[in-house]
């Protein structure tokens, strides 16, 4: 599937506090995820009949240690009716001197797209975890999807 644009804004966000980006450098605050273009979307986009039932949701992690680093990084892919919609990435790392970037889950629950995200922000002695829950119209997604095709 070719690349499509960055997916839009969520419906809704909720958020316990603001991350803590303590200068460990590293991913800053992940956007939406990527809309790829589908023909079996626009089909139904054109055809208005778009079946949620049809979403599928994988999420794939990798794991990396190093001499005491950690580096976690986490895909999430949608498709629909086997084809892939959306993508989104989050990484998170962590060593002796505190924990950084972000980590994630995504569910579809009816007809919304729920993206939970856990930013890192400890260090040694102190910091904070933050909290963040995106939703997303799963109707505004597979449109994008299809008007990119």
């Amino acid at each position: 599937a070719k690349r499509g644009k960055e997916m839009a804004e969520p419906v809704r966000v909720e958020r316990d506090r603001e991350p803590n980006r303590w200068g460990a450098g590293g991913p800053g605050i992940p956007k939406h995820g990527e809309i790829q273009q589908s023909k079996v979307a626009k089909a139904d986009l054109e055809s208005n009949a778009f079946d949620f039932g049809q979403v599928n949701i994988v999420a794939k992690s990798k794991s990396e240690s190093d001499e005491g680093d950690m580096d976690d990084y986490m895909t999430h892919t949608m498709t629909y009716k086997g084809e892939t919609v959306w993508t989104f990435s989050t990484s998170s790392h962590s060593n002796i001197g505190g924990s950084w970037g972000t980590d994630s889950a995504c569910s579809c629950k009816g007809e919304l797209l729920v993206v939970q995200l856990t930013h890192r922000g400890r260090t040694v002695g102190g910091g904070r975890d933050a909290t963040e829950e995106r939703k997303y119209e799963l109707k505004d997604i597979l449109a994008a999807a299809g008007t990119a095709a």
